[in-house]
């Protein structure tokens, strides 16, 4: 599962066009609940494409990753 950090929220807020098109709806779809088949149903994008833009989103400081200890 994936959550927006601080920066993740700012972006969307302030709308910076700092990330591609691809790299703002994956971000925007980042609830805190979905996982990666999740994100990538709603994105309506292969789960490969979803990873590679989850790996630059988190890179970026926009997203982390977190498990969830209690399972699904």
């Amino acid at each position: 599962m994936f959550s927006k950090t601080g920066k993740g929220l700012l972006e969307i807020k302030n709308k910076a066009n700092r990330l591609s098109k691809d790299q703002y709806r994956v971000l925007n779809l980042v609830d805190g609940k979905a996982n990666l088949v999740d994100l990538a149903d709603k994105a309506k994008v292969s789960e490969i494409e979803v990873r590679k833009v989850l790996t630059a989103l988190s890179g970026g400081g926009y997203i982390k990753e977190f498990t969830n200890p209690a399972g699904d």
